[in-house]
């Protein structure tokens, strides 16, 4: 009787690992832009429209999907925002992982070697820049990060880890940093807008 009791407790200790070890685990991601979620995959009706994401807001993945458009299959996923609201949008959209430049001089290079030539249009990535991880990989010891962001141009390249934060609130101040100074940079913008601009960067 105590042998099957005991027989008994190790398999529903077994089960309950096994559910945990094979729980699902929820993907998360970043816009790499500021892109618009729709009800339905491929769809582009305003009457479709979610919302639109800003440039790196954090997203979490819960449905791939694929769905024709132009006569080619194109893959969506189904993401839920802050707030709960959900929508598709391209997969191409979204990045693994972001991170935001640090250093006063960020080296971008071909590939992750100091002596490595200059990565894609380097000069763009300035500091405070909002880059995205494609890849990573450790060299001699050091950590690197291939990344590919739009500054004044499109940028891609590699970059040292300790060149860059993925800091929640240093992610958080260089999108108010990016919105604040494209609101400056127009010409056109409302006075209002300008004096909120302004007050962000102070």
């Amino acid at each position: 009787m105590k042998s099957r009791v005991l027989i008994a407790l190790f398999v529903i200790s077994a089960a309950v690992c096994g559910k945990k070890d094979t729980a699902p685990t929820v993907d998360e991601g970043f816009a790499r832009y500021g892109v618009a979620l729709y009800k339905t995959p491929g769809s582009v009706a305003a009457a479709d429209w979610v919302v639109t994401l800003d440039k790196a807001e954090k997203v979490r993945i819960v449905e791939r999907k694929q769905a024709v458009v132009n006569g080619k299959p194109v893959e969506f996923v189904k993401v839920e925002v802050a707030g709960g609201k959900s929508g598709y949008m391209q997969a191409a959209h979204i990045a693994k992982d972001t991170a935001v430049v640090t250093t006063v001089t960020p080296r971008l290079l071909q590939r992750p070697l100091a002596t490595a030539g200059k990565g894609h249009n380097a000069a763009a990535m300035k500091p405070g820049t909002i880059v995205f991880i494609e890849n990573s990989s450790n060299e001699s010891g050091e950590n690197w990060f291939e990344v590919q962001g739009q500054g004044a141009q499109f940028f891609q390249g590699w970059i040292r880890e300790s060149e860059c934060s993925r800091s929640t609130s240093v992610l958080e101040e260089a999108v108010i940093l990016e919105k604040s100074a494209a609101v400056l940079a127009n010409r056109k913008a409302a006075a209002k807008d300008l004096e909120d601009a302004k007050e962000q960067l102070r």
